[in-house]
């Protein structure tokens, strides 16, 4: 999650999140990731109140986490 925080509105290829989590031996084991992204939306589903998806999905290239509006009222 900090990968992606730390590339908001950035597309982060799969390589690159498998290498620096975990490790360069890993960076071809996309089934890890897919599960760490499911498990972390549903952590959000439950905590955001709206069920809009932060994460996106780009298949055969990444992920990226969207930036969140913030709306005063």
């Amino acid at each position: 999650m900090e990968i992606l925080a730390l590339n908001l509105d950035k597309v982060v290829q799969h390589e690159t999140l498998l290498t620096d989590v975990w490790g360069p031996e890993y960076r071809d084991d996309i089934e890890y990731l897919r599960v760490a992204i499911a498990r972390i939306r549903r952590k959000m589903k439950e905590k955001l109140t709206n069920k809009e998806e932060y994460i996106v999905t780009y298949p055969g290239l990444g992920y990226m986490l969207k930036s969140i509006q913030v709306v005063e009222s």
